[in-house]
Order: C-alpha cells, then structure tokens, then sequence
C-alpha cells in the first residue's frame, strides 16, 4: 500500500511537471485525474493523496474526475474525440493498450515519468505488463494492481500442515520456512 502511495504520489508529481511544460512563465498549473474510484471511501483516500501533494507541490492543484467504470472507456473515447482529455488518466493496461494504437498515449511522458520515479520503485514484472508489444516504450505508469484471484497448490499447503482457508500471510510464512 505504501509503494503504491509513493509511486501514485511520484507519478502526480512527474505528470503535473510536464503539464508544466506546455505554456512559459505558466506559476499556476492545474491537472485533471479521471479515474473510476467512484465510492465514496476511495474518493476519501485519493482526496487525502491529493492534499499531500498539493502541499508538497505549491503551485499545483490536481482535480479528480471520478467516472463509473460501465462508462469509462466511452468517456475516454468521447473526451479524445473533443481534445479534452485530462493529462492523468486510471486505466487498465489492457485499454492502454487500446489508447496506445489511437495515438492517445505520450509516451515520452510516460517514460519520463518512470525514469523519474525510478524502475526499482514497481514490483517485479509490472513495467513488463505495460510495455507496447514490440517492447519499445511503456503504455503507462503502474499506479496499483487488482488482485483477480490466489491459486495455489493443495498438496504444497497440505505438506506445510495447512488448509485452504488459512490465513495468507500465515500460508506463506510456512511455505517458505527453511529447515
């Protein structure tokens, strides 16, 4: 969680950088943020984000857009339509990827954004996931992951003296002790 905070703070603060960098002599820049957190406890959350790094970044000020997930990707297609998408967008890598082939990703920002924030900030594999297809540049910036579902092996559980419905740190705690 706390990674995940560092990086979604980090990558704020690249993005407004180069949102900066469209007008000279430009003091006060505003961002836009859509994503699809619309409840009201993840609004909380990213609302505090948003304060720290407002404070932490004086001249800034972000603005979220939260968007229901069933009309998320029309509203990307119709704000690029309209040249009025925000500079910060949430969205899966999957619709990157589609973003990616419409033309609607920069990706010198976004690569911009990762070297700024460093490599060794993400978890192992996900700048992999984000990576264009030729494998020439990234389709966005890793800000937080969905967990779909934990698979494991019962015969490794049953052997550590584990069920299925065990704790997972407890899991693996006994499934990676050494003897």
């Amino acid at each position: 969680m706390i990674k995940s905070k560092i990086v979604l703070l980090s990558a704020l603060v690249s993005c407004a950088l180069i949102s900066g960098c469209k007008e000279e002599n430009k003091t006060n820049v505003s961002i836009e943020f859509m994503h699809s957190s619309v409840e009201q406890e993840r609004q909380a959350v990213i609302s505090k984000l948003i304060a720290r790094f407002e404070k932490e970044n004086p001249g800034i000020t972000v603005k979220q857009v939260p968007v229901e997930e069933d009309a998320y990707n029309t509203k990307v297609i119709t704000l690029s339509r309209s040249g009025s998408l925000p500079e910060v967008i949430e969205t899966s890598h999957d619709y990157a990827k589609v973003m990616d082939k419409e033309q609607l990703i920069d990706r010198k920002a976004v690569a911009t954004v990762i070297s700024n924030v460093g490599e060794g900030a993400f978890y192992d594999g996900v700048l992999r996931i984000v990576r264009t297809e030729d494998g020439s540049a990234w389709t966005g910036v890793p800000v937080s992951a969905w967990i779909g579902g934990i698979w494991y092996r019962k015969d490794v559980l049953a052997k550590a003296g584990l069920g299925g419905a065990e704790k997972l740190a407890t899991a693996a705690g006994r499934c990676t002790e050494t003897e």
